[in-house]
């Protein structure tokens, strides 16, 4: 009887355990996960890991420090996740990444990246996301147009192995983004991004969140830097929006 008491017990504690860290995950979990439903791309996973480290930022950043927190609590997001510190220190700092995503005009950046190193075709369709995204009115429609080019980038032969996994990369992660801005601009000014920036300035900003530009940073991103450089492009944006 007292062993099966024991045993009754043991598992009593594993189970509130594992309820408990789940609860805790949950927390930064994305809300709009609908981008990966029409995706046949292998790297939809990077999409979903982007949005939840834009809810991790949003938990545990110091929005009164907010520049200076994004790559800790970036590094720290991923250590969550089970990735190595090292490792996303190696592609937040490479000068390639560190160059693009922390440029004040990371789009023109990127592009200036594909010009000197010839990439001709990955700079077409860089264009065409961008096309995609601009002229959505839904992320809906943003997400449907980019899994139309998604589809050409897994099926071309003409690119290198690199840039087409750079590109199914920061197609995710714009998919993906393009569902969480756009429901947060939705949210207008209850939106916990412009409350937390309010209560962090002491005013609430002056702009509103256009999500379709934040998407395609955050697509840029994730082309260079993949989860690490999407998130950090992403909240570089966001701030400079609502400053």
């Amino acid at each position: 009887m007292k062993k099966l008491l024991f045993l009754f017990l043991s598992f009593l504690v594993v189970t509130l355990v594992t309820v408990s860290c789940s609860k805790d995950r949950a927390d930064y979990r994305p809300r709009t996960v609908q981008a990966g439903a029409q995706s046949a791309s292998t790297y939809d996973y990077v999409g979903v890991q982007h949005n939840q480290g834009l809810d991790y930022y949003l938990q545990q950043a110091d929005f009164k420090d907010a520049r200076r927190q994004v790559e800790p609590v970036t590094i720290k997001f991923g250590e969550s996740l089970g990735y190595a510190r090292t490792d996303i220190e190696a592609t937040l700092h490479d000068p390639k990444v560190a160059g693009i995503v922390n440029s004040a005009a990371p789009i023109d950046a990127l592009r200036a990246y594909f010009k000197a190193s010839g990439l001709t075709q990955e700079a077409r369709y860089f264009d065409q996301m961008q096309a995609a995204l601009y002229q959505s009115s839904t992320a809906t429609d943003a997400v449907a147009r980019l899994n139309v080019i998604e589809q050409a980038v897994a099926a071309d032969r003409s690119i290198s192995t690199t840039s087409q996994t750079s590109l199914l990369q920061g197609l995710a992660v714009g998919k993906h983004s393009a569902e969480y801005w756009y429901d947060q601009s939705q949210q207008g000014k209850n939106s916990p991004w412009i409350g937390k920036t309010t209560v962090a300035n002491g005013s609430a900003p002056a702009g509103k969140i256009r999500w379709w530009i934040v998407a395609l940073h955050d697509l840029v991103g994730g082309i260079i830097g993949g989860v690490w450089g999407g998130v950090v492009a992403s909240i570089n944006n966001i701030i400079s929006q609502l400053e």
